[in-house]
């Protein structure tokens, strides 16, 4: 325990948690490095501690997370994805993303990651508390995209997509797969039918909101970066025009 102390004290404890005979403590140390320390007691009186040990927040032992961007040696030993095509979709709350994305994956047979299904998923485990929930669903969706191409298949990825550095990374993976890079951004032309969408949808997606904040949603919308190079869809249309559109242009790369 002094030595432990010597290399870490003094500390900041970020959380515990605690189940059984278990707990797990998060922290960082004097250096600002972000540690967990796992303790484990006997049942029975007087609950000796039968395990101790303390690791950083991404172990040493693991395989290397997914690089910033992604490179030709991310690939090395994969299939040929040079027929693959990475469809990524943009746009805020309400603009008829999701609904484009899920008819497009349905029309083309290819697998569409939805960032709000995926972050739902998580809200059981208190995930919807953490300042960095879009960094972990961004991780995410790169991770999906990532493994189908490859083993050279397609995929759709449905999210805000609002981060310019995410736009980037999912590129620069396509590029580096030799796949094509489809951006789409969708916008309602009609701000009554975006309002109407945003307050009063229904989606049923486990641990997630269905309706969302209108002003929340003007205020991203008048900051939405602007992205170069992608295709604009006007979702005010019929979902069978968008989609018809989409589709098209995958398939003219």
């Amino acid at each position: 325990m002094r030595e432990r102390a010597a290399t870490f004290a003094p500390i900041v404890v970020n959380g515990v948690d605690v189940e059984g005979d278990s707990a797990v403590a998060r922290f960082c140390t004097r250096d600002g490095d972000r540690w967990v320390a796992r303790v484990t007691v006997e049942a029975e009186e007087p609950h000796r501690v039968v395990l101790a040990y303390a690791q950083p927040w991404v172990p040493e032992h693991l395989t290397a997370a997914l690089p910033a961007e992604f490179t030709a040696k991310d690939f090395e030993g994969s299939a040929d994805a040079t027929s693959a095509t990475l469809v990524v979709f943009g746009g805020v709350p309400g603009s008829g993303k999701s609904a484009v994305a899920q008819r497009v994956g349905s029309t083309l047979d290819n697998p569409v990651f939805a960032l709000d299904w995926l972050l739902g998923a998580l809200s059981p485990f208190g995930m919807r508390h953490r300042l960095d929930l879009l960094s972990v669903g961004a991780e995410l969706l790169t991770t999906l995209a990532y493994r189908e191409l490859f083993v050279g298949r397609s995929a759709i990825v449905d999210a805000t997509t609002e981060d310019v550095d995410t736009r980037a990374r999912l590129q620069s993976l396509a590029t580096a797969a030799g796949a094509t890079f489809v951006p789409i951004v969708c916008v309602c032309s009609d701000p009554a039918l975006h309002r109407e969408r945003v307050e009063r949808r229904q989606r049923g997606i486990p641990g997630w909101a269905d309706a969302a904040d209108w002003s929340d949603v003007t205020s991203r919308l008048a900051s939405f970066p602007s992205w170069p190079g992608s295709i604009q869809i006007d979702t005010a249309l019929s979902l069978d025009t968008c989609v018809a559109e989409v589709v098209g242009r995958i398939s003219t790369g």
